[in-house]
């Protein structure tokens, strides 16, 4: 799932500068443009709510359950910093993009949206490469299997 919201996120935050220059969007109904930027908005968020929820299952299940306490708390302690960190950084560079002297402004809004496809893009990629399928099992389950395949090797 996590795979699949990234994705979707992905699209998003390619689709969502894209509204500016849609043909003639200046002279649409207001409300019809709140609507459409609201739809789009509320897919970002969604697909990133389900990502972090992911993300944070990932983390359950990657260790022992003596130490979900710790490992809960290392997670939102990171997320807490990035969340903190990723407003800061979006808006130096979107200030920074508001600058760029261009012949056509509609695309100076790039700079700022890259800024999360990239990490997002990573994440992706990194877990269809590295996070093993199993992942959704505790990790005692896993542990379980793992001297149950031992035993069976022998």
């Amino acid at each position: 799932l996590y795979i699949v919201f990234g994705l979707g996120m992905l699209c998003v935050i390619l689709l969502f500068p894209s509204i500016a220059m849609i043909p003639g969007v200046l002279t649409w109904n207001k409300y019809l443009l709140l609507i459409l930027v609201a739809f789009t908005g509320g897919f970002k968020h969604a697909f990133a709510t389900n990502m972090f929820v992911a993300s944070m299952c990932f983390l359950n299940n990657s260790v022992p359950q003596n130490a979900i306490g710790r490992a809960n708390g290392l997670g939102q302690a990171i997320a807490s910093g990035l969340r903190g960190l990723g407003p800061l950084l979006g808006g130096i560079i979107w200030s920074w993009s508001m600058t760029i002297d261009s012949g056509d402004s509609n695309y100076n809004v790039y700079p700022a949206y890259i800024y999360m496809f990239i990490p997002s893009a990573y994440s992706i990629l990194h877990c269809w490469c590295f996070i093993e399928n199993d992942i959704q099992k505790t990790w005692e389950e896993r542990m379980k299997e793992k001297k149950q395949q031992q035993i069976d090797d022998e």
